[in-house]
C-alpha cells in the first residue's frame, strides 16, 4: 500500500519541531556572547554568578541536546516506531521550556540589573526561575524514558507461523 504523500511526511513533524526548538535555544543564547564579560550585577562580589556569565556556552550544549533528540525522533519516525504523540510533545515542551528557563537569568539580569533597586534580589528571583528550568529538563528526561517504554510496549511483534 502506498502512503499518501502528505501523510508520509507527517511522521517527521516531531523531529522538525525538535530542530526548531534547538534553533530557538541557540538564538536565545546568542546575545549572551556579547554580554558575557559585561553583565551588570552590582554588589555581586562573592555571589554565585559564574553560570550567568557562561550562559552562551550553556546555550550551545542545550541546543545540542535538543538536536540529539531531533535525531532520535527522526530515527524513530524512519523505522516507524509507534508511541503516543502527546508524550513526545510533552517531552519537547518540558525539555525546550526548561532549556529556555535555564538561560533566563543571564538574559534578564543583564537587561534589568541597572534598573533594579536591589540587583541581588532580582538575581535571586531569576536564579529560582533557572532552578525551575533544571527541574523541567529533568522531567523531560523522565518523559523521554516514558516515550521509550511506551514505544517498546506498543511494538508489533512478528507472528510465527509453524
Amino acid at each position: 500500500m502506498v502512503e499518501h504523500e502528505g501523510r508520509s511526511w507527517a511522521r517527521f513533524a516531531m523531529p522538525v519541531l525538535w530542530l526548531s526548538a534547538a534553533g530557538v535555544v541557540r538564538l536565545a543564547g546568542s546575545p549572551l556572547r556579547t554580554t558575557m564579560h559585561s553583565l551588570p550585577v552590582p554588589g555581586a562580589v562573592g555571589a554565585e554568578v559564574f553560570y550567568v556569565r557562561t550562559g552562551f556556552h550553556y546555550s550551545l550544549s542545550l541546543a545540542g541536546m535538543l538536536a540529539i533528540f531531533a535525531i532520535v525522533y527522526g530515527v524513530l519516525a524512519m523505522v516507524r516506531v509507534r508511541y503516543r504523540r502527546w508524550m513526545g510533545y510533552a517531552h519537547l515542551a518540558l525539555s525546550a521550556g526548561g532549556a529556555l528557563l535555564i538561560l533566563s537569568p543571564a538574559q534578564f539580569v543583564a537587561m534589568t540589573a541597572d534598573a533594579s533597586l536591589d540587583p541581588l534580589a532580582a538575581f535571586d528571583i531569576w536564579n529560582r526561575v533557572s532552578a525551575v528550568g533544571y527541574a523541567m529538563t529533568l522531567g523531560g528526561m523522565a518523559m523521554f524514558v516514558a516515550v521509550l517504554v511506551d514505544a517498546w510496549r506498543r511494538r508489533v511483534l512478528p507472528r510465527l507461523h509453524g
